[in-house]
């Protein structure tokens, strides 16, 4: 309970300071997103510090195996948000893992994944994903660091209820 009345206090906090919040989100710069999917696996993506990728996987949740993410980034990339997508309420049905990625500082990572079910200890996963991350310097288009958007906790470019959302499944565990 004590989670949960500080998460909306803060919520309640962050809409306070954002003036605009009433009229809609903040843009205040385009942030370049790139896409990829499955073709990507085993190649290489070239990113602008502060640029955002999108790694974009086919998941299906109901046959136990899911997109474990392995391995770190280090601190060329960070992973911003990751979310499982499912549009049918079909039993057995497929969907998407989506993964977004910021570029921070010049270097190289790589990204790795493997589709597995969870609770089988010692069993090899049935597909793996990697790509290698090559960041290079800030672009006009894409900046971070002292001038990323105060409020813009997931790192969208944007100040939106997303950011609350985002710090309410922060704070509650989620």
């Amino acid at each position: 309970m004590g989670k949960l009345l500080c998460a909306s206090a803060m919520a309640l906090a962050l809409m306070a300071v954002v003036p605009s919040w009433a009229g809609g989100p903040v843009a205040p710069k385009q942030v370049a997103l790139s896409q990829v999917g499955q073709e990507a696996n085993g190649g290489e993506v070239t990113l602008a510090a502060g640029q955002l990728l999108e790694v974009v996987l086919p998941e299906n949740a109901s046959t136990g195996y899911s997109w474990e993410l392995t391995g770190a980034l280090g601190p060329t990339a960070r992973v911003v948000d990751d979310v499982s997508e499912y549009t049918s309420n079909m039993p057995g049905a497929g969907g998407l893992r989506r993964v977004l990625l910021r570029g921070l500082e010049a270097g190289s990572a790589t990204f790795t994944a493997v589709y597995r079910r969870p609770w089988e200890t010692g069993v090899a996963p049935i597909e793996s994903f990697t790509l290698t991350l090559k960041v290079g310097a800030t672009s006009q288009n894409a900046s971070l660091g002292n001038s990323a958007l105060q409020g813009d906790l997931n790192g969208d470019g944007i100040v939106s209820i997303q950011d609350v959302i985002f710090l309410l499944r922060y704070l509650v565990g989620l």
